[in-house]
């Protein structure tokens, strides 16, 4: 059955309503997103600090490994982005992304990149105004991580390394095997800092408990890792 002309225009003024409503929430979080990175980038200019690293990712061994080094260093260590600045903005969003590209961290002596591309691209920038640019070289992506091809976004990050390994200052590898591969295949040398781990926090760790929460009889061997082809778990089964 047709709907009526008043059924058609309380129809449109509806779709009107929810698109404009929309328009307010998207405007709304962008005020509040660029008052949130306006704050934080006026706090970092107020006090440099003596080092950049990024980025803080929302979870993996990335993540763990850049916090380890803000909380051993001995120096001012600003993670990017700031902890304090995400508990304000709704997300690192590309268009803050953009921003911070263009902040000039005037007053800092050294940047220190990981991973990311477009944050090694920002470490390049700061690299041509004078500061020093470290970059800590964590796995690749290998040909025998994927059964086919490599996706696109891992060979662009793999680009990203390469373009680290031949234009950062200091270039660290957190392996010596890592270590071997970048001299072999790119006739490039690092220096090894190891990817370590708080062997003090695991014996903590009691397997009673573990054994009791799952109802596990007799030995049993715990694999902490994410099942993905990435971190081979088939190879840790044949082991």
């Amino acid at each position: 059955m047709p709907k009526s002309p008043i059924s058609r225009r309380l129809g449109g003024y509806r779709k009107r309503l929810v698109h404009e409503f929309a328009m307010w929430r998207h405007r709304r979080r962008n005020a509040r997103n660029e008052r949130c990175y306006g704050e934080w980038i006026e706090g970092l200019l107020a006090a440099p600090p003596d080092v950049f690293l990024g980025p803080d990712l929302p979870s993996g061994g990335v993540r763990g490994h850049v916090r380890a080094i803000k909380e051993h260093s001995s120096l001012r260590v600003q993670l990017v982005p700031d902890e304090a600045a995400m508990g304000c903005l709704e997300n690192f969003t590309a268009d803050i992304r953009r921003r911070f590209m263009e902040f000039d961290p005037a007053g800092s002596p050294a940047v220190h990149s990981h991973v990311i591309p477009w944050f090694i691209q920002w470490c390049h920038l700061q690299q041509k105004r004078g500061l020093r640019w470290v970059h800590t070289h964590h796995n690749w992506y290998y040909p025998e991580f994927s059964r086919t091809s490599l996706e696109p976004w891992q060979k662009e990050f793999n680009e990203g390394f390469l373009f680290a390994l031949r234009n950062a200052d200091v270039a660290l590898s957190v392996s010596r095997w890592q270590q071997d591969f970048l001299r072999r295949e790119h006739h490039t040398d690092t220096a090894y800092l190891p990817n370590g781990v708080d062997v003090l926090a695991c014996d903590r760790g009691d397997a009673r408990r573990f054994r009791k929460q799952n109802g596990i009889v007799g030995p049993f061997v715990l694999y902490v890792g994410r099942n993905d082809t990435v971190k081979n778990p088939a190879d840790f089964v044949r082991l």
